[in-house]
């Protein structure tokens, strides 16, 4: 292939590269099982990237930008064909599915076609990289996109006129019914088929930002439609349960009325348990605590119910935790404070959970009792975090006369108290005073104590744990 530049009639030279740029979208003249090998004659490869290279060196003046928004117009009216063709189906997710996955392959060999305008567009020629004239955020001259590949322009024309417009202007019937489909796999109507898989993935494809189509297109609306089949599910429970409630007092003599519902309550919210307890996960997570009692209420009916539901509910709070502590790295070290203080917020939110959407249950309060002393005691997710010293130094921080707060008394006394909420979750409190007792000397002998009162309130909380503890 010559590098020389040469006089091309664009017209002439696009209608050629444009024919084959069909025959790759639609499959004309390819062979369908190989994927990226899609000619049949090898020397087409060379003669598709000889047309664009061409066009991109044309003399007097290069046809670059003329040469993409010339394929920006063909994928414009090729996905409108596309989407046409979608919607005529009644089976619009399987439709979209097929249509995508011929679309992205397509995509992808046209682009490996057009590398030399690629490199173009994105990294912009030498002169105009010697000039800092490179914008990859600027519009193509004379067209609508800005700066991209030849891939990135066919998924974002894909997006605008398949995935914006059915949403926008054709009632959203391609997310309307993956949603339904979900639904009637649930009710154990169908089995929802791979392609739904395949075509909730393409969102995932689309998109330069991670996920951000995914999240707003498919994840928010999916929790919003989860949450509301639960409801409904446990409302339904709930109502069918208070009406054999009634049922039995009226036909039942009373010797029988708890047989009778408890084997009602077995039956009916058994039925349901698995897909209760597999979706208790996200409702902790996304606080969806108005399901999580609605859940909670209706294990609590049968023996055993809830305890799935605990083993969740400590493994999520425990994961929480360990989380932060990994993220918060060497910072331990230097400054106790976060570590202390995020445990004790952390403490008081699910305790909180479990007053308002547990009614205080005990278990579920041991619960978070049992995720606090695996985050106290496990030094493996962070070596620094050990929690004796840190607590140890999280005292002396707070009784030195030079501590960094600006805290008045009342709330050194306060954050004190709280400390000891932690103290308890400790398994070797022994290397706790060790540390504690060091630095409490050091205060006495430099006279760095800020207060004699403090010193003598916090030892007689430790004491009282102690023994509270032992």
């Amino acid at each position: 292939m010559s590098l020389r530049s040469k006089r091309v009639v664009f017209e002439k030279v696009f209608a050629e590269f444009r024919q084959d740029l069909e025959k790759m979208f639609n499959f004309s003249g390819l062979d369908r099982v190989s994927g990226m090998k899609m000619y049949q004659y090898p020397f087409k490869s060379r003669l598709l990237y000889k047309l664009v290279y061409d066009m991109c060196t044309a003399a007097p003046r290069p046809h670059t930008e003329k040469l993409f928004n010339a394929i920006a117009d063909f994928l414009n009216d090729y996905t409108i064909q596309i989407r046409e063709s979608i919607l005529d189906h009644d089976d619009v997710v399987s439709a979209y599915a097929r249509e995508w996955k011929h679309y992205s392959l397509a995509a992808g060999y046209s682009s490996m076609m057009c590398e030399y305008l690629n490199k173009l567009l994105v990294n912009g020629t030498k002169d105009n990289k010697s000039r800092g004239m490179v914008d990859k955020k600027t519009t193509v001259q004379g067209g609508n996109y800005r700066r991209q590949t030849v891939q990135a322009l066919a998924y974002n024309i894909w997006k605008k006129q398949i995935v914006y417009t059915i949403k926008e202007k054709n009632s959203d019937r391609f997310m309307r019914q993956i949603f339904e489909l979900i639904r009637r796999d649930r009710d154990g109507e169908d089995k929802v088929p791979d392609i739904v898989s395949d075509a909730i993935m393409s969102l995932v494809e689309l998109t330069e930002h991670p996920l951000s189509l995914y999240i707003e297109e498919f994840e928010k609306p999916y929790l919003v439609h989860t949450r509301r089949y639960y409801e409904r599910e446990s409302a339904t429970a709930s109502q069918r349960l208070d009406e054999e409630v009634t049922r039995n007092s009226k036909y039942c003599h009373k010797s029988s009325h708890d047989t009778v519902i408890k084997e009602c309550e077995t039956q009916y919210v058994a039925a349901h348990q698995t897909r209760i307890q597999g979706e208790f996960g996200a409702m902790i997570s996304n606080e969806r605590y108005e399901d999580c009692t609605m859940a909670y209420t209706l294990l609590s009916r049968i023996p055993d119910g809830v305890n799935p539901l605990l083993e969740i509910f400590e493994r999520y709070i425990t994961n929480i935790g360990n989380g932060l502590i990994i993220r918060m790295g060497n910072s331990i070290a230097k400054d106790p404070r976060e570590y202390v203080e995020f445990l004790l917020d952390h403490h008081s939110k699910y305790l909180t959970v479990c007053q308002k959407v547990f009614v205080n249950d005990a278990a579920f309060v041991a619960a978070v009792d049992k995720a606090f002393r695996t985050i106290v005691n496990d030094v493996t997710i962070n070596p620094v975090a050990h929690s004796p010293e840190v607590m140890a130094r999280y005292c002396d921080v707070l009784l030195k006369k030079t501590h960094k707060g600006g805290w008045s008394e009342q709330e050194v006394e306060d954050k004190l108290n709280r400390m000891i909420i932690l103290f308890k979750y400790i398994e070797d409190k022994d290397v706790f005073q060790k540390f504690y007792s060091r630095m409490l000397a050091k205060r006495l002998i430099y006279g760095n104590s800020a207060s004699e009162e403090a010193e003598a309130n916090m030892i007689s909380r430790l004491k009282v744990s102690y023994k509270y503890y032992e």
